[in-house]
């Protein structure tokens, strides 16, 4: 290891700093968007492993997409995100199962990076409620609702109502009917 950030800024900073081959990013840090700064440090010629607590698919696919190479999940092992910062280094693929890429997901809607309203907003929506349905459900007015999902969409990487509604079956939310399961 030759540096440590303690957030994004800082982060981009040391990368351009100390030139390392391989960056291992926290995107939950809070400052910044994670995905613009992988783009970056790809761009730079920067390898990235993405270390984090989370593993939704909709956030895995964007920093895929964004060019991390790797997304190890926090609490599958030292050994593990190792294993992915020699892959990386080596530009070889880690071994089958080593990153949530590799992962199924049937996770809780503690998965979720997403506010404990804005959740329910989700829920809301992902049931198939209007905006104007979802703001009277829920004690808010329709265009706070659009203010929600955007920030969903946002942080989830999705654009449309379709991919709000794949990420809650995706994760087990909805039964077949569509009525939301219980928590």
């Amino acid at each position: 290891m030759i540096g440590e950030a303690s957030d994004l800024a800082e982060l981009q900073s040391l990368a351009r700093e100390l030139r390392p081959d391989v960056v291992v990013i926290e995107p939950q840090m809070s400052d910044g968007d994670p995905v613009e700064v992988i783009r970056a440090l790809v761009a730079s010629g920067i390898v990235v492993v993405v270390h984090s607590a989370r593993g939704h698919p909709a956030v895995v696919e964007q920093l895929r997409r964004a060019g991390a190479c790797s997304y190890v999940l926090k609490g599958t092992g030292i050994d593990r995100l190792r294993e992915a910062v020699v892959a990386a280094s080596l530009g070889t693929p880690p071994s089958r199962g080593s990153t949530t890429t590799e992962l199924r997901f049937g996770a809780a809607i503690d998965a979720l990076p997403l506010t404990r309203r804005e959740v329910d907003v989700f829920m809301a929506l992902a049931r198939g409620c209007s905006n104007r349905e979802a703001g009277a459900a829920l004690g808010i007015s329709p265009k706070t609702i659009e203010t929600y999902r955007s920030r969903i969409n946002a942080k989830l990487g999705i654009a449309t109502r379709r991919e709000l509604v794949q990420v809650a079956i995706d994760l087990d939310l909805l039964s077949r009917d569509g009525a939301g399961r219980r928590r």
